[in-house]
């Protein structure tokens, strides 16, 4: 095998794993911000509901 192919597919290899893994974490970050908000608003309803507000004022 060729040094200079294999040290070139190495490092290709690497480009590309490290790409990959930055669209993976931002993806992640994403989500884990999508989460966050869905669930303080979640805490939000249960608050207006233990409070006392009426469903129908909930679906707005």
């Amino acid at each position: 095998m060729d040094e200079q192919l294999c040290a070139e597919f190495c490092k290709e290899y690497t480009r590309r794993m490290n790409e990959l893994r930055m669209q993976h974490n931002s993806s992640l970050s994403g989500y884990r911000a999508e989460l966050a908000k869905l669930e303080r608003e979640t805490q939000q309803i249960i608050r207006s509901i233990s409070d006392g507000v009426p469903g129908a004022m909930l679906k707005a």
